[in-house]
């Protein structure tokens, strides 16, 4: 009989002999770290609140035609773009997830000597959703490498001018399906602002040709190389 009450017992008094964790206990896959992530209550993992989630660029560039083109366009031009993105989760210690926009025009274009009048040029608009992986790094996170995954629109057009009057020329316009590529990296050089480099890669997809022999005028896309200036918050 006594052994039974004991066992029925048992567990009531570990229950009671155990003693509550201290204040500064810190769980083991917890330990090693930064102070404001190890004080994160339990649940889904969060990005810490004193670190910048948010991050907007503008960003002049240099494009580099990718591929073959009709004859007199050339191979690099100029451009621009807008950078939205915002981080969502961390990744372990260093590394976070986030979501992005990235909103670019981009002309390549020469003009036509006589007996020809206008530009040639090519262009494109390009509008693409990002998932992006980035960290900081250095003192106080200064340095964020990053690298972007994503899709989208490009709306692109190409003209040729007649090469004399009375002839017709060329003038083609097409929305085309667009995968994005990028990889970059930004330093914090005074408060919240940023300085940056990265380029880019937008693959298009298109079947549109001109002249004789014909030639792709949309595809296989363009490569950039920017210069980013912005800021976190």
């Amino acid at each position: 009989m006594r052994l039974v009450l004991a066992l029925m017992f048992l567990p009531a008094l570990a229950w009671a002999q155990a003693e509550p964790a201290p204040e500064d206990y810190v769980p083991p896959y917890k330990r090693g770290l930064p102070p404001e992530r190890a004080n994160e209550p339990e649940g889904p993992a969060q990005l810490p609140q004193t670190v910048p989630k948010w991050h907007i660029a503008v960003a002049p560039r240099m494009v580099v035609r990718l591929g073959d083109a009709p004859p007199g366009l050339p191979t690099i031009g100029l451009g621009g773009g807008v950078q939205v993105a915002r981080a969502l989760w961390p990744l372990g210690r260093t590394l976070r997830f986030g979501v992005g926009f990235d909103f670019a025009y981009d002309r390549l274009f020469h003009d036509k000597a006589a007996p020809a009048t206008g530009t040639q040029f090519l262009s494109h608009a390009t509008f693409a959703a990002v998932a992006i992986v980035d960290a900081l790094v250095g003192k106080d996170g200064r340095v964020r490498p990053y690298l972007g995954v994503g899709g989208g629109l490009s709306v692109a057009a190409y003209e040729d001018p007649p090469p004399q009057a009375g002839l017709k020329g060329v003038s083609e316009v097409a929305a085309l399906g667009l995968v994005h590529l990028t990889l970059g990296l930004g330093v914090r050089t005074w408060e919240s602002f940023e300085i940056g480099v990265h380029g880019e890669v937008d693959f298009t997809f298109s079947d549109t040709t001109v002249g004789t022999p014909p030639k792709p005028i949309f595809q296989p896309g363009l490569f950039a190389l920017a210069l980013d200036l912005g800021f976190r918050f």
